[in-house]
């Protein structure tokens, strides 16, 4: 065997306390529901929705891991998991405990002015947007084609059988027409092209029609509609719920 240099044993051994070094700083800094890992090596988080993170986040390797019952969202922050849970059902969505009270929205500037309060639940992840208020959240690049139309927005798939003027109740099968503007909910298809929407009761000839039996129409739905199960003594405010 030949003699280990005296200088090779120096290099290890800086070597060694500078990694040891750097996981015990690493150890101090861990985020806010965040662990430090102590298996020897940095390695990936898990994330709540992958699909909607940045691939360079996704493989990022880590000293501070979520700790149990945890899960990083697009944002990286860690969350719980039944938060996680509450945004699988809309689609482009992650969850987020402290979001923009003002979302960006496509087509339109951001706002000078934005109130500082945290908005917790559901939101657009980074590469998303709003395609109109309160309305879904679609990609940056999908934002691109934008809707030269009011009350309109862009979407990757479109219906088959939109509503329109002459058929606003029409059942329609669950197949995607390709992609292109279509009408905001709530309105309804007046030309086809170029693509105009309006409400209901703005189509020409517009009769105050419901599509089910026992139903009429009113300008002013009470906020606490009669129901079977609700009893004769509930109290509701008499302001008006919409058309």
């Amino acid at each position: 065997m030949f003699p280990v240099p005296k200088i090779a044993l120096l290099l290890l051994f800086i070597g060694g306390v500078a990694v040891n070094g750097q996981a015990t700083e690493t150890r101090r800094r861990c985020g806010v529901n965040e662990v430090f890992y102590p298996g020897g090596r940095p390695r990936p988080d898990q994330f709540c929705k992958p699909r909607l993170t940045h691939r360079a986040l996704l493989f990022k390797l880590r000293w501070c891991l979520c700790k149990p019952g945890y899960v990083r969202n697009a944002w990286e922050q860690c969350i719980k998991q039944h938060e996680c849970s509450q945004c699988r059902r809309d689609a482009n969505t992650d969850f987020n405990p402290c979001s923009s009270a003002c979302p960006e929205i496509c087509g339109k500037p951001r706002p000078l002015i934005c109130t500082l309060q945290c908005v917790i639940g559901c939101a657009c992840p980074p590469g998303f947007v709003r395609a109109f208020p309160k309305g879904p959240c679609i990609s940056q690049r999908m934002c691109q084609g934008r809707c030269p139309g009011r009350h309109q927005f862009f979407t990757a798939c479109k219906s088959a059988c939109p509503a329109t003027c002459k058929n606003p109740y029409q059942r329609c099968p669950r197949i995607c027409a390709g992609n292109g503007c279509v009408c905001q909910p709530g309105y309804v298809m007046l030309k086809k092209e170029p693509l105009t929407c309006v409400r209901l009761d703005q189509c020409p000839g517009f009769q105050k029609r419901c599509p089910g039996p026992n139903q009429v129409h009113t300008p002013c739905r009470p906020r606490c509609p009669a129901t079977c199960s609700a009893s004769g003594n509930s109290v509701c405010t008499a302001d008006c719920a919409g058309r």
